[in-house]
């Protein structure tokens, strides 16, 4: 192109562009750290759940043998006197 045409292109406006440098290192242990956090919180959970499990079904065996207990015929009453 010669000069008198370069004159006549017209060029685009350019709008300033504003760039945010971030190392990828932090970002990735960022991550990590959030992750290792997420992933310790669900097994502590499940610890917990497990040993409420673990206290109901002993408090439900606990309380078993006085249902039982009361179930069975009571040896004085005049009933069972043959």
């Amino acid at each position: 192109m010669s000069e008198e045409e370069n004159k006549n292109v017209i060029q685009p406006e350019v709008d300033e562009v504003e760039v945010e440098v971030v190392d990828s290192q932090e970002a990735a242990t960022a991550t990590t750290k959030e992750d290792e956090l997420e992933s310790y919180t669900k097994g502590v959970s499940k610890r917990i759940n497990k040993l409420n499990e673990r206290n109901r079904l002993a408090e439900e065996m606990a309380n078993r043998p006085d249902e039982n207990i009361r179930k069975l015929p009571n040896p004085t009453s005049a009933e069972h006197i043959e």
